[in-house]
Parts: C-alpha cells; sequence; structure tokens
C-alpha cells in the first residue's frame, strides 16, 4: 500500500489484497470499480480518512459513487449514506463535514444511542 499523498497509485498495490482507496478527490474521481458477474454494486474500503467505517460504494448501472458509513448499533451492523461523490460539488471536506455534523446532533439514536434501563 502506497503512503505518501504524492504516490503515483490510487490506493493498494498488492492485486490479491481487497481493495483500498486515498482518501483524496482526486483518487476517488479516478477510482473505477472491478465488478464482477451477477455483481450490481461494489464496496471499496477508503483509508486514512479520518471517518471510521468510510467505504466507497458504486453501482454498475450508473457507476455513481456514494459514501457510505458502516457501523455497529444494538449488536447489528448497519449503514447510512452520507452524499454521492460529485468533483467539486460533494468530496472528500463535504463528507467530513456532514459526518461531523450528524456526530454533533444528539437527537440522532443511530450515533448517540440512550440506556433506557
Amino acid at each position: 500500500m502506497t503512503l505518501s499523498k504524492l504516490g503515483i497509485r490510487l490506493g493498494t498495490d498488492d492485486p490479491n489484497k481487497p481493495a483500498e482507496l486515498k482518501f483524496t478527490d482526486y483518487s476517488i474521481n479516478k477510482f473505477q470499480s472491478k465488478f464482477k458477474e451477477g455483481q450490481s454494486y461494489k464496496r471499496t474500503k477508503i483509508i486514512n480518512s479520518g471517518i471510521k467505517g468510510l467505504i466507497l460504494s458504486q453501482g454498475i448501472k450508473t457507476l455513481k459513487k456514494y459514501f457510505i458509513q458502516r457501523f455497529w448499533f444494538d449488536g447489528k451492523p448497519n449503514n447510512w449514506t452520507i452524499g454521492e461523490f460529485r468533483m467539486g460539488i460533494f468530496g472528500i471536506k463535504e463528507c467530513q463535514t456532514k459526518v461531523i455534523e450528524i456526530m454533533k446532533t444528539p437527537d440522532q439514536p443511530m450515533i448517540h444511542p440512550v440506556n433506557d434501563s
């Protein structure tokens, strides 16, 4: 894996390792998922984003890219869509801002669970 921001690769160097993507607008914009037969969407882990559980989801029909955050709540895995990646409109800064706003909002039960006991 290339850790340098100036590296020429977009993500993982090893072809046998699951794809990991750098958290830059450039790498996300240039990235294209490799779909297998029968697969309708592909999720790719984003490294060094500062947002735990952040992945990029891309559908095979439209090839649109969405930021998604995975999390656990009440012992079950779940996720929520942060937004659609659009170069110059909704990129990494907007993604970070939206996640921080949600985490600061106290009435979000999926982020701040309340004990009923």
